[in-house]
């Protein structure tokens, strides 16, 4: 699985935020994907009623995104939370 991290260098890497619309995307940018999708030798599910390249583009949008995605990175790699709860920040920390 990959993280949070490796999704969002991905992402930017391809030249994307995450907030575009796949079928929005030129041409160009969605053979960069394709050509990551590759290297990182991903499959669709069998059940997908849509192309490699716009699954792989979800799975990397979802990942980057995902709030549980960042948590695992936090946990693993150790490091600072900073969540804001009744109007103030709590720090919580995190060691490998």
């Amino acid at each position: 699985m990959i993280s949070a991290a490796a999704a969002q260098a991905q992402l930017r890497a391809i030249g994307l935020t995450g907030q575009e619309d796949f079928h929005a995307l030129p041409s160009s940018v969605v053979d960069k994907i394709i050509a990551a999708a590759d290297a990182a030798r991903y499959r669709k599910p069998k059940d997908a009623n849509g192309s490699r390249a716009r699954y792989f583009h979800a799975m990397l949008v979802r990942r980057a995104t995902s709030l549980t995605a960042l948590a695992d990175d936090i946990v693993e790699k150790g490091g600072t939370v900073r969540v804001r709860r009744g109007g103030r920040y709590v720090e919580r920390s995190f060691r490998a």
